[in-house]
């Protein structure tokens, strides 16, 4: 297969393939989630949503900014797939 479409030949393992559809509506979800704070933040705070907006998203920053040398260190110790399994449970619960 050649061209632009040998982009998706790995899709045809069906493994592979699940894993891509969780991964594309995770990451969906993760950028409606900007859009539903900046709606909220406009609903609760009027004229201020702008500040509102922007506390609430420096706090998910740095709530990243944090954790992440944390999480980075225990990803080294565990199974990729258990950390990926439950990351993402952790997430819609």
């Amino acid at each position: 297969m050649r061209g632009a479409w040998a982009v998706f030949s790995s899709l045809k393992n069906p493994v592979f393939a699940r894993l891509y559809a969780a991964q594309t509506a995770s990451l969906l979800g993760d950028a409606l989630i900007w859009v539903a704070l900046a709606l909220l933040a406009f609903e609760l705070a009027g004229l201020q949503a702008a500040l509102v907006l922007g506390v609430a998203l420096t706090l998910r920053v740095t709530a990243f900014v944090v954790f992440s040398p944390l999480a980075g260190a225990l990803a080294d110790r565990l199974s990729r797939k258990v950390i990926m399994v439950t990351a993402n449970l952790a997430r819609v619960g």
